[in-house]
């Protein structure tokens, strides 16, 4: 390409790429003894030694005052809406849209934990008009579980 064909350095370009990467995760004892929990319906949150919260997902180390975690507490099936998202536009891998991204606080937990909440959503503003901040939930775990995050999702209790 010769000079003259370049574009004037101020002008913006755009080149179409697409990225499939394969590769595996390398969990930890801590997530593996909670994804190995989620197979068997089990949703376990783990207390710090220390303060006593209870994390959800669960964390090694206690974010308030770095000490190791150590006591696996059973928590939920229901929970506490915290926040949430209608998606109404359409992402390669997710389900089609409209559906709910949420963030919810299961009981026995002190933190929150994000999850797909099923509700049926004929409108999207009569969607949002049913939930706000508090509106319980329950989980729901799928017939087929393989240990991962997306073997339940959240709905309304």
């Amino acid at each position: 390409m010769s000079e003259a064909e370049l574009p004037p350095a101020s002008t913006s370009m755009t080149i179409p790429a697409d990225w499939h990467i394969h590769y595996n995760y390398t969990t930890g004892p801590i997530v593996a003894h909670f994804l190995q929990g989620l197979a068997q319906e089990r949703i376990e949150g783990i207390r710090c030694p220390g303060c006593g919260i209870v994390y959800l997902p669960p964390r090694a180390y206690c974010e308030r005052d770095f000490i190791r975690t150590t006591e696996w507490v059973p928590v939920g099936p229901e929970g506490t809406l915290e926040a949430f998202t209608i998606v109404s536009q359409k992402f390669e891998n997710l389900p089609d849209p409209p559906y709910v991204i949420a963030f919810a606080r299961l009981d026995g937990a002190d933190t929150a934990m994000v999850n797909f909440l099923h509700m049926p959503i004929e409108h999207v503003e009569q969607a949002a008009a049913q939930l706000h901040p508090g509106t319980r939930i329950r989980v729901r775990f799928h017939a087929t579980r393989k240990g991962r995050i997306t073997d339940f999702h959240y709905e309304l209790a």
